[in-house]
């Protein structure tokens, strides 16, 4: 049987907000499913800066910039 990795925090993510019972006929629903986009791009987010991908500077007008690690 192959082996799995660590999960993501998205995957985790994913599993927190499952609801497999709810919904019509019981067929699941996944909970804040209109806005579940902005929570899983920066689940990724946080994924890429943990594994060192990318890095934060300094934007234009008090703003972050996220910028991709050369080689990584």
């Amino acid at each position: 049987m192959a082996q799995l990795g660590i999960a993501t925090l998205g995957e985790d993510l994913l599993l927190l907000l499952s609801q497999p019972n709810a919904g019509m006929r019981g067929t699941g629903v996944l909970a804040g499913e209109n806005t579940l986009f902005y929570v899983l791009g920066g689940a990724v987010l946080a994924d890429l800066g943990l594994g060192g991908h990318v890095r934060t500077t300094p934007g234009w007008g008090g703003s972050t910039r996220v910028e991709a690690v050369t080689d990584r």
